[in-house]
């Protein structure tokens, strides 16, 4: 027996997306997607055509995670904009939080 999961991040023309963010935060939402896009409908579909197709077929036990790279994105917040690609070009540190850099002496 098999058990996955296809976990998926926001998907354009789908009712949950125009629930949650409708055509007002859809911008900004996108812009904290790495890929700075909603997923298709078509991508969740080939990951479950991928999942019960010969390729996938000894994969078990997984959660396939489709959302365009969101669940690594940071979060905004902390003072400091932190949505991607923000966060990254700034190289800015959030307050309370340690760089994990060596501090030149």
């Amino acid at each position: 027996m098999t058990s996955n999961v296809i976990a998926p991040g926001p998907i354009a023309g789908t009712e949950g997306m125009e629930r949650l963010v409708g055509d007002e935060g859809r911008k900004s939402s996108q812009a904290g997607v790495p890929l700075g896009r909603y997923g298709l409908v078509k991508e969740i579909a080939d990951a479950t055509v991928y999942l019960f197709s010969d390729a996938g077929n000894y994969v078990n036990g997984e959660v396939l995670i489709v959302d365009g790279g969101s669940w690594r994105a940071p979060l905004t917040g902390f003072g400091v904009d932190l949505s991607y690609p923000n966060n990254v070009l700034m190289g800015e540190i959030p307050k309370g939080a340690k760089s994990g850099r060596k501090e030149k002496l």
